[in-house]
């Protein structure tokens, strides 16, 4: 389940499980006052690696709509080099 807090900007959607825990908070990138036919809809769209994710979603009967920036590619871990124990140091005789 979704809930949108105010339709003025940052516009905050809720996202909760059916149980009612809160899930996450989600800003738009951009929101819009247009024309729609009514009925809302959500758009996905997809990342150079195929990946879904929500580019916008349509709040018909508010006449709201709210645009998602793509999410940034995660980088990779870096490699973590194996480096053998250090061996104690011994004073100099």
């Amino acid at each position: 389940m979704f809930s949108l807090q105010s339709p003025n900007m940052p516009a905050t959607i809720v996202v909760r499980q059916t149980s009612g825990s809160r899930v996450a908070m989600v800003l738009p990138q951009a929101v819009s006052e247009e024309k729609l036919t009514g009925t809302s809809s959500l758009v996905l769209s997809h990342d150079e690696r195929g990946e879904s994710f929500v580019s916008a979603l349509y709040l018909g009967d508010i006449g709201l709509s709210l645009h998602y920036a793509q999410p940034k590619t995660e980088m990779p871990a870096p490699a973590t080099a194996k480096l053998d124990p250090i061996a104690e140091s011994q004073p100099g005789k």
